[in-house]
């Protein structure tokens, strides 16, 4: 069932269920599953209307994704970040002026690395293999890609699917040798991920939900946990 849901092979799904927890799943009669607050950032206008991410990786299972309106924003992301995840020690960037070129002292980007005491390093010119990121990004849009085609979703919901990719992608057992089959999750926070939210419903499925407002049962599309 996992290695459908996900589109991963049958090894890497038995290896993700080994190194996670299903303790949220609960057989019921009804068709309705369960009831799930939604995320403040699913709120928001701008994640319909942006048109480009800002992508942090490890390089080993480990990404997070935020939609931004655009360059200026790529600050907001990594503060975003640091607020969710923790400072990072290290960042490997890009020659991009927003996102953290040589050029950045004075930036609010530059601002934050020095007000979080973050070490950044640049990739060499056209060498785009010395970014881990860039290989992520590739390997995201593949996804986004076959689930838009697969499950017919409207591509302005794109910032909801990376989100949805990426988190799926944390829970996957890797493949890197070091990571002896555990989850870039946690490597990250220390303890296994529950995949049970991930696992109950396929992106854009019809789901049932209860709007707090009226307190009444409505349908809509399943856009990630």
């Amino acid at each position: 069932m996992l290695s459908k849901l996900w589109q991963i092979s049958p090894r890497k799904a038995a290896q993700t269920l080994k190194a996670t927890t299903q303790r949220a799943v609960k057989a019921q009669g009804n068709e309705l599953m369960k009831w799930f607050k939604t995320k403040r950032w699913m709120n928001q206008q701008y994640c319909l209307e942006g048109k480009a991410a800002r992508l942090f990786t490890n390089g080993k299972g480990y990404n997070e994704i935020y939609p931004i309106t655009g360059t200026k924003q790529c600050s907001q992301a990594l503060s975003s970040m640091i607020q969710e995840n923790g400072i990072p020690e290290w960042l490997v960037v890009d020659n991009h002026r927003s996102q953290g070129s040589n050029e950045t002292y004075g930036t609010d980007w530059g601002k934050l690395l020095k007000e979080y005491g973050i070490r950044q390093t640049w990739i060499q010119p056209h060498c785009w293999w010395q970014n881990a990121a860039e290989r992520t990004i590739g390997e995201i849009r593949r996804d986004l890609r076959s689930l838009q085609g697969n499950k017919q979703s409207p591509k302005r919901l794109w910032s909801y699917l990376v989100q949805y990719i990426c988190a799926r992608r944390q829970r996957t057992a890797s493949a890197v040798p070091s990571m002896m089959g555990r989850t870039g999750f946690e490597l990250v926070n220390g303890f296994a991920p529950d995949v049970s939210l991930c696992v109950l419903h396929e992106w854009h499925d019809f789901v049932w939900w209860l709007d707090m407002s009226d307190k009444q049962e409505k349908l809509g599309r399943w856009l990630g946990p």
